[in-house]
């Protein structure tokens, strides 16, 4: 996570990353509670990081009633994620109703013979998923995959889902 002589800690990592995807989705600059209750932090926890990185040119932002924060193009270039023009999202459905977007999906059993697991990170409120549910993510932007499975753990910390892949599928591309 070392740039140009930046160095961030864990849950600045974690407040950039998470800011510059509800960003992108809102295109208005986020507050402090919405972020924390995303990471799991306190809205002071939060606060206090934003000045920090304020100072280090990786967020702006403007006080009041109406303010909040938005990531500048260092944050962009330093977490190494696409700009705004650049973002698709790959929404996540828990039983048919949408809960936020797949940031991140690591396939951690793929050379197991009967199993398949994946780690999904998801941006979004996931506080109420539990063990058993149905899940399906995708189209992914560039092959059109489709993933459907169960949950069968998370991790509210992190915002990731771990599912029992039940089935894959690469829809048609137009």
């Amino acid at each position: 996570m070392l740039e140009r002589g930046l160095d961030l800690n864990r849950i600045q990592y974690d407040i950039v990353r998470t800011l510059i995807r509800i960003y992108q989705q809102k295109n208005t600059a986020i507050r402090a509670d919405e972020m924390a209750k995303l990471i799991n932090r306190n809205p002071g926890t939060v606060r206090n990081q934003m000045q920090i990185l304020k100072t280090m040119g990786i967020v702006e932002g403007s006080p009041g009633p109406k303010g909040g924060y938005w990531p500048t193009i260092k944050a962009y270039e330093l977490i190494g994620m696409p700009r705004q023009s650049e973002y698709v999202s790959v929404p996540v459905y828990i039983d048919g109703i949408a809960v936020g977007d797949a940031d991140e999906i690591i396939f951690s059993s793929l050379s197991h013979p009967e199993v398949c697991y994946a780690k999904v990170r998801v941006l979004g409120d996931i506080d109420s998923v539990t063990n058993g549910q149905e899940v399906v993510i995708g189209p992914t932007p560039v092959n059109k995959l489709m993933i459907y499975g169960s949950i069968i753990g998370k991790d509210d910390t992190s915002e990731i889902l771990v599912i029992n892949i039940k089935k894959m599928q690469i829809l048609e591309k137009r």
